[in-house]
């Protein structure tokens, strides 16, 4: 990730393929639906106290970053708004051209706040909380590719990608491999595990893409939004802190999966976290996609009250950013 990132604003010529990031991602979706066991659901009951939760750290969390930006970075209403949104990276920046903000701007912000969790976030929870990172019970040689667990990791990761697809589930290529993945599991079907080295294969990826994404952008717009990144970030990470240590007091969840469920980072990224934390997935999962799909739909419904006025001409942008099309979200 620092290394694709740092090669990106040295204006090196340096691009994913765009057929590398889906597959390894479908494999993390199927790592992740591994961990969907029924002692996992044991807690389900109490998970909306844990959601109620997450509302209010999303919407106190927006509004301070929405602050930061708008009176630190100077930015317009419009792009302070849009970058403040702590999820979905190509859906508020279809907003943000549909409202006449600065996409390239808003792109930047997001990027950044995404590399800036995964950079921190991991410290934290190590240095903060005292957890040692580890990886899942999976095998760590190469010849574990060549087993029929692995052969059928592989057939759920491509019927997976498929069916996430056909039923338009948000992210496909991580829903639709994890939802297989764990009804297998969650139904004894199968208990395989996907090999460590598949795992860390979709590591390098999905770290490089979160570097790629600043590539062929200008250095003094990354600076420009750099300062004010970081401190919207580190405040988003602050009250998930916070609300996490209050809420798991009320409930029966421990702080570290709280503060993974509160997380403003990605849904791909945090999975790949709680994996190297051993923590149990499904209520992790649930929480993001509620994240994911709750500040499409919060920031699309403000914009009337806000007064943010559509640029003409720009109805499909808008229509390509609604909860029922996140399945592109790089969120």
């Amino acid at each position: 990730m620092l290394a694709c990132a740092t090669a990106s604003m040295l204006q090196a010529p340096i691009a994913l393929p765009k057929l590398a990031r889906p597959p390894m991602v479908a494999m993390l979706g199927v790592a992740l639906g591994c961990s969907f066991i029924p002692a996992a659901f044991a807690h389900a009951q109490s998970w909306w106290l844990s959601l109620l939760g997450l509302v209010l750290v999303l919407v106190i969390g927006a509004s301070i970053s929405y602050a930061i930006f708008r009176l630190l970075a100077r930015f317009d209403r419009q792009t302070a708004y849009f970058s403040a949104m702590p999820g979905g990276i190509t859906d508020m920046v279809i907003l943000a051209g549909a409202y006449s903000a600065d996409e390239q701007m808003v792109a930047v912000a997001q990027a950044l706040r995404i590399l800036l969790v995964v950079l921190l976030l991991p410290l934290l929870i190590v240095h903060g909380l005292g957890l040692p990172l580890t990886m899942q019970a999976g095998a760590t040689s190469s010849e574990a590719l060549l087993t029929p667990d692995f052969a059928v990791a592989i057939g759920c990761a491509a019927i997976g990608m498929g069916l996430g697809r056909l039923l338009r589930l948000p992210g496909p290529y991580l829903f639709g491999p994890m939802a297989l993945s764990g009804i297998l599991h969650l139904t004894g079907v199968t208990s395989f595990i996907v090999p460590n080295i598949a795992v860390v294969c979709a590591q390098v990826v999905i770290g490089a893409t979160i570097g790629c994404r600043f590539a062929n952008t200008p250095v003094k717009l990354i600076f420009k939004a750099l300062f004010s990144s970081v401190l919207a970030t580190v405040a988003l990470i602050a009250v998930a802190y916070g609300f996490a240590y209050g809420v798991s007091q009320l409930g029966h969840v421990a702080p570290v999966e709280l503060v993974l469920a509160y997380a403003p980072g990605g849904i791909a990224e945090m999975g790949l976290i709680a994996l190297a934390l051993g923590i149990e997935m499904p209520m992790i999962v649930a929480h993001h996609l509620f994240r994911i799909l709750a500040v499409i739909a919060g920031a699309t419904l403000l914009l009337r009250p806000l007064g943010f006025r559509r640029a003409a001409g720009d109805g499909g942008k808008l229509a390509a950013a609604t909860p029922g099309n996140a399945a592109k979200s790089d969120d």
